[in-house]
């Protein structure tokens, strides 16, 4: 029974670093924006005004894709998902180390 529960709490602080290791991958490839979540990404890309006539000038063409960009909210979440995995792992070393003490006594 104990080692279960050790094996129970050493398994809930593997999930607590996997959450947190990849909320922050994931977060440092979609750019590591320190703004919020975003659905759709602006692309702005000049075009001449009149074709192969380049001294007339250009204008912008703005261009919306539709592209989840993760934000802060990302790394925030796994750290706050590492917290309640550690200190829900603390929870089966306490119950173990009761049990134990039980068993010597």
């Amino acid at each position: 029974m104990v080692l279960f529960l050790r094996s129970l709490g050493l398994a809930a602080i593997l999930v607590a670093i996997a959450c947190l290791s990849a909320s922050v991958f994931m977060w440092h490839e979609h750019g590591a924006r320190t703004g919020l979540w975003e659905t759709s990404v602006q692309t702005t890309r000049e075009i001449p005004i009149v074709e192969g006539m380049p001294e007339l000038g250009f204008q912008q063409q703005v261009i919306w894709e539709e592209k989840l960009v993760l934000g802060i909210e990302t790394p925030i979440v796994g750290t706050i998902l590492f917290i309640v995995s550690i200190a829900t792992s603390l929870v089966p070393f306490y119950v173990s180390s009761k049990i134990s003490k039980k068993v010597v006594e």
